[in-house]
């Protein structure tokens, strides 16, 4: 894909298991944070990069990795639950350039995000030096160096 590529996921649709821990919590939010195609379009077509833009409507563990990404400068995950941002962590993070950023939305909020994240570097031994962007939001540098695990 040599556009840029927005991914997105309806709640109402999203698929919860048991296994994540924020599952009874985010029942009580299932279809409230629903965002529509025409509402991005309408976004992007106001910040004039809507041309730029390759939209694919669906779930994170449907449509990630079925689509053909390319190398990506700054990656944004706001996946909420354990399986949406474990996909996109397992899918997008090697296609992160040295210095890209990567941004997890929900790493201070949701316990299910939290724990994707921490298990996938984990898994990797890697320390990412994660900085604060608000109560909820991490951003880091992806650096080809992996640091020992303490």
């Amino acid at each position: 894909m040599s556009a840029r590529c927005g991914f997105l996921t309806r709640l109402k649709d999203c698929p919860q298991t048991g296994d994540d821990p924020d599952y009874y919590i985010a029942k009580l939010y299932t279809g409230t944070c629903l965002g529509t195609i025409e509402d991005v379009t309408a976004s992007l077509q106001r910040l004039e990069i809507y041309s730029q833009t390759k939209l694919v409507k669906g779930l994170f563990q449907d449509t990630i990795p079925a689509t053909n990404i390319g190398n990506i400068a700054v990656l944004h995950i706001d996946g909420d639950w354990y399986n949406s941002v474990k996909t996109c962590l397992e899918n997008l993070y090697d296609k992160v350039a040295e210095g890209g950023v990567i941004q997890i939305d929900d790493y201070g909020f949701w316990k299910g995000a939290q724990r994707a994240v921490d298990e996938f570097f984990a898994s990797r031994s890697i320390v990412p030096n994660m900085k604060r962007i608000d109560y909820s939001g991490r951003q880091f540098i992806k650096s080809c160096i992996v640091k020992p695990r303490a």
